[in-house]
């Protein structure tokens, strides 16, 4: 993995996540906020893509440099030094890269623009409900070193992250046994507890990841904000903590499908019916009706976050760890800025700088632009780029849902279209209204009864969902 680090004592190095996009500058929108007044709001965007960084010129006013040359796009290589204002960068390698898996020479310093691309390597089998292993929250937010390996570290001494050492091991309480994915924050097993070999899904988080004491707060914060809180549209978070100096985090597993594999289908099995997407969308809307309670954006809603259980056909949304609170204070807010997560063509405009505040209208863009794949097998906006993208969707308006699928509602095509407005002004402004304007579609349309999910009462999120909300 490629790093920037920043000449400015105390400041993290900035990890550059494969295929999305880092927008640097002084403005709130930027995942990379720096205090430099001699930048642009957004200054710069840098981008990781199949083993090469592409550093590109957002339009500042004073220049970005490389090697003290002005560029508005160029291929970076490790060791060279880009200049934003009375700030400097240097691109480095994650100790412990392989090397041999960098592009060749040749490919670093051609010109041209970036590759097409990918869906983030997700995990084709989902976690999925297993029966929870009776861990009690004393024993789960145990947000400090277990036991094994010292976990005072130096933070330069960044430990060599492989998913195939932690295979077939035991880690804490839990049987690693297959890999399901891997990210630019971890990766993500099927595990079974030792104890009664019920199975789970184990993340395990790359050390880079925690760049800083902010970033374990962070993380022990949304363990005690998701720890007991139960939802049925909701993956449950089992455990969490710190082994061995690895942070973890344990969730129940889901058998089924998900929304990405979904849309990889439709080229061969046919579009989705409207009944069916309409109820993903309801579903989903619970889950977001839930995060707004507790005032949590997601970030992160893309289709490789949505699940499908086989068994009843509920629709869970996962990751909801990793979100960030809408607490917008400085002294309380304890995720960088804008920090950017997941594949661009999935994201809000305010997420790629469009200068509108990040809040959860955001969420609902990003839930619009999956359930326009689910009908159609193709993102609203797609440049063949991650430029181009993030440039469309700060300025193109998609095409019509029906343009590409005739069978489609128009009533269904407004509301999806409506979530996808660049102003969140112009959008619905809450998940309660979302599913207002979507049971509105099914009366009108006469679709097939679309089932929603109904949370179980006694589960301890549920509650909180509700408060205000209705």
């Amino acid at each position: 993995m490629f790093l920037l680090t920043i000449d400015k004592l105390g400041e993290p190095p900035i990890i550059l996540p494969s295929d999305l996009a880092v927008l640097i500058g002084r403005g709130d929108s930027c995942d990379v906020q720096l205090q430099d007044p001699t930048l642009s709001r957004v200054h710069c965007r840098v981008v990781a893509h199949s083993g090469r960084v592409t550093l590109y010129d957002a339009g500042s006013r004073w220049g970005t440099f490389v090697n003290d040359r002005r560029v508005t796009e160029c291929d970076l290589r490790p060791g060279d030094k880009v200049r934003i204002g009375e700030t400097t960068l240097q691109l480095e390698l994650e100790p412990g890269v392989n090397h041999t898996t960098l592009a060749p020479l040749s490919e670093l310093l051609r010109s041209g623009g970036l590759d097409d691309p990918q869906c983030n390597q997700e995990e084709r089998v989902f976690s999925a409900g297993a029966a929870a292993d009776s861990i009690s929250q004393d024993n789960a937010v145990r947000i400090r070193n277990i036991h094994g390996t010292p976990d005072h570290l130096p933070r330069s001494a960044v430990r060599r992250f492989t998913s195939s050492d932690f295979l077939g091991t035991t880690f804490h309480r839990y049987q690693v046994l297959r890999l399901i994915s891997e990210s630019a924050c971890g990766s993500v097993f099927y595990a079974e507890m030792l104890s009664n070999r019920s199975p789970l899904a184990l993340k395990i988080f790359r050390p880079a990841f925690f760049k800083s004491d902010v970033d374990e707060q962070r993380f022990t914060r949304a363990v005690h904000t998701m720890f007991g809180k139960r939802h049925a549209n909701i993956v449950e978070l089992l455990n969490a903590g710190r082994w061995s100096g690895w942070f973890f985090t344990a969730s129940e597993y889901v058998e089924g499908v998900s929304a990405l594999e979904l849309i990889r289908r439709i080229g061969i099995l046919g579009m989705l019916p409207p009944a069916k997407v309409l109820q993903v969308a309801l579903d989903l809307c619970e889950s977001l009706r839930f995060a707004e309670g507790k005032e949590i954006i997601h970030r992160n809603i893309r289709p490789s976050n949505i699940l499908i259980r086989k068994a009843d056909a509920t629709t869970l949304l996962n990751d909801l760890i990793l979100a960030r609170g809408i607490d917008t204070s400085d002294s309380a807010r304890l995720t960088n800025a804008g920090e950017v997560l997941g594949d661009v063509r999935y994201m809000s405009p305010e997420q790629l700088g469009s200068g509108y505040s990040l809040d959860h209208r955001s969420d609902i863009y990003q839930l619009g632009a999956t359930l326009y794949a689910l009908l159609t097998g193709r993102p609203p906006l797609d440049g063949g780029t991650v430029a181009n993208t993030i440039i469309q969707i700060l300025t193109v308006t998609p095409e019509s849902v029906r343009t590409k699928n005739m069978s489609i509602p128009g009533q269904l095509d407004a509301v999806i279209m409506k979530m996808l407005a660049k102003n969140p002004r112009d959008r619905y402004q809450s998940a309660q209204e979302l599913a207002l304007a979507l049971e509105n579609v099914v009366k009108q349309t006469q679709q097939p009864p679309v089932r929603t999910v109904e949370a179980d009462p006694r589960a301890t999120g549920w509650k909180g969902a509700l408060d205000g909300l209705l």
